[in-house]
């Protein structure tokens, strides 16, 4: 706050006032001064909303009504040279309106001495009566400047007068954070006098001038990850400054950093605490909630436990279509089979099925164009014992039946293929290549029995399948070429692939025996084996919509229950995190197997499982 003081010195009486430390003897004069007072009064977090002009040359409090000026000579508080308590409300004769810069003037004259002079200023919010300043008045303001004064000549002093802190008050925003997900945050850090108004100013005082300090603290850290089937390294949580003693603007940087690959925190409310150094003043603290991925199970009665291997789920693109926002379509493999949908998909949400033939039942291969619902977006699953490629539009949309060559499926993968107009196929002997457009029969090609792990492509629009009857990787350059098998051993089962945010581009495995994620380069080379805890196998992998480097993947513990993990490819070594599954959602303990995963548009994650009838919905 700054508090304008234009000083005209002039003689006073010829009375004689004893030399102090500022040297020599002091003669009597008369100090004039004006103050520029705000106008308005805007109070707490948004104090700061005054005119640019007014508050970049005078940032006195807006609600100042009385000041009190005491002179002494330099160095010396002990004895009071001049005092002067003055009214300078919008109601005073000592003030008038200041038009150029808003607000009022007042000008009031304090007894001082020639030679060098102290000026000590304290500023309130009540009128002041009788020369005093009434009692329950709040102190606004303090502020010194030493000046040297003549007899007749005029002085300009300047005088500072910072606001006297009161409270201080935390904010922090996001206030939320993902205990699976890097944030920063920014902590707001409000400074407040007695009348709850902003504190504009070069730092933090107390009634007295005396410098305030502020610590900052977490009060009560995020907990350590689950310790079942084992603990995780403890997660962080900190601030850029621990401390302050003037206003931050720009606010405070807070950091979340998730633990090392294991178990993430369970959820907590984490509270960021202020500590001043001054017992006058009070504070609030901010909370700041960290959040786990929640899961909702949505009953689906079509869906059977014959079907061991669920292969996979698809999603319109409904951005652009309200109605349809968040619809899911998975296979129904028993019986009639049916494309299944889930329509702007909740945990109460009604599950429609679209019919196939009676002779085709749907075992699992299920993927779609990811065009928007303009008519043009399209779902694709293989109808296995009549050899078939169905598809179906937008929603309500009757299934068309083209009739293609196919082998039985065995509720393999499917991907879509833009750049050749193809969809692949994993079937139980083969990787099928169907061609979109026409009747042709589609094309495939033999790699072994019973392969029935996952698919994927890489940017350069090669095909990876996971063999899983043979444990190995096979890559196909276009549909009828593949090349030289990669031996894998272990139990891999399904395969994503991601480029990280340096260009990096992995391909991630599932290995299902030894619990692990196994990454490799595009070139088939081995770079990395994560490690799962103890009893966690992972099954099904999908990369993110929205976030380069970052994919998912369901697992499954021994005892049959399931779960959800992140896997940073961003990080070296990458790292991934794992949440439990929604409780009385398990898969059979007597076959244990968790269900196809797919990541919507607008950002949920959708888990399917046969044996228990069930969609699971991640909100992350």
């Amino acid at each position: 706050m700054l508090l304008a003081l234009t000083i005209a010195a002039c003689s006073g009486g010829n009375s004689a006032i004893p030399s102090g430390p500022g040297g020599g003897a002091h003669g009597t004069v008369t100090v004039k001064f004006h103050v520029i007072v705000p106008t308005g009064r805007t109070r707490g977090k948004h104090a700061h909303r005054l005119s640019a002009k007014l508050k970049h040359i005078w940032s006195i409090a807006q609600n100042t009504m009385g000041i009190q000026v005491v002179s002494y000579a330099h160095g010396d508080r002990s004895t009071p040279l001049g005092t002067v308590v003055a009214d300078i409300s919008p109601a005073s004769a000592s003030c008038s309106a200041t038009s150029s810069a808003g607000g009022r003037t007042c000008n009031v004259d304090v007894a001082a001495a020639a030679g060098n002079d102290d000026f000590v200023a304290t500023t309130y919010d009540r009128v002041p009566a009788g020369g005093k300043i009434p009692a329950g008045a709040n102190q606004l303001g303090y502020g010194v400047a030493t000046k040297t004064v003549s007899v007749g000549a005029a002085t300009n002093v300047n005088l500072a007068i910072d606001g006297v802190l009161a409270q201080i008050q935390l904010a922090v925003t996001p206030n939320v954070v993902h205990t699976l997900i890097p944030t920063t945050a920014t902590l707001d850090v409000y400074a407040l006098d007695a009348d709850g108004d902003v504190i504009v100013g070069n730092g933090y005082i107390d009634a007295n001038g005396n410098t305030v300090t502020v610590g900052l603290s977490v009060n009560n850290p995020l907990p350590m990850g689950s310790a079942s089937p084992s603990p995780s390294p403890s997660p962080s949580l900190t601030l850029a400054q621990t401390s302050i003693n003037a206003p931050h603007p720009a606010g405070i940087a807070v950091t979340y950093a998730p633990p090392a690959s294991g178990f993430a925190p369970a959820p907590a409310t984490v509270t960021i605490a202020a500590s001043p150094s001054a017992s006058s003043v009070t504070a609030t603290s901010a909370t700041l909630t960290a959040s786990a991925p929640t899961a909702h199970s949505i009953h689906a009665a079509n869906l059977s436990a014959g079907n061991s291997y669920h292969g996979g789920i698809a999603f319109d693109n409904a951005a652009t279509v309200s109605s349809t926002a968040n619809s899911v379509y998975f296979t129904s493999p028993n019986g009639f089979g049916a494309i299944n949908q889930c329509t702007q998909c909740a945990p109460s949400s009604a599950i429609t099925s679209s019919a196939g033939t009676s002779t085709a039942p749907l075992h699992g291969g299920i993927t779609g164009n990811g065009a928007p619902l303009s008519g043009s977006s399209q779902i694709y699953a293989v109808a296995g014992n009549s050899a078939e490629l169905i598809t179906t539009g937008p929603v309500q949309h009757p299934i068309a039946v083209s009739a293609k060559a196919a082998p039985i499926p065995n509720g393999s993968a499917m991907i879509y293929d833009g750049v050749r107009g193809l969809i692949w196929y994993a079937s139980s002997s083969s990787i099928v290549s169907y061609p979109i457009a026409g009747t042709s029969s589609g094309s495939s090609t033999l790699i072994g029995a019973q392969t029935t792990g996952g698919l994927t492509l890489d940017s350069g629009d090669n095909v990876w399948l996971v063999d899983t009857q043979r444990n190995r990787l096979i890559v196909c350059t276009a549909p009828t070429t593949c090349g030289i098998p990669i031996p894998l051993g272990g139990g891999p089962f399904d395969i994503a692939d991601e480029t990280n945010t340096l260009g990096a581009e992995r391909i991630v495995v599932t290995d299902r025996t030894n619990n692990t994620l196994r990454i490799f380069n595009t070139s088939g080379a081995a770079v990395n084996t994560l490690s799962l805890p103890k009893g966690a196998s992972p099954a099904y992998v999908t990369k993110d919509n929205s976030q380069p480097g970052i994919l998912w993947f369901d697992y499954l513990y021994t005892n049959g229950s399931i779960g959800l993990a992140r896997l940073d490819m961003n990080l070296s070594p990458p790292q991934f995190l794992m949440v439990n599954g929604p409780v009385g959602v398990t898969t059979s303990s007597a076959s244990p197997q968790a269900g196809a995963i797919g990541l919507s548009p607008s950002g949920q994650i959708y888990t399917v499982f046969d044996a228990d009838s069930t969609l699971v919905q991640w909100l992350r």
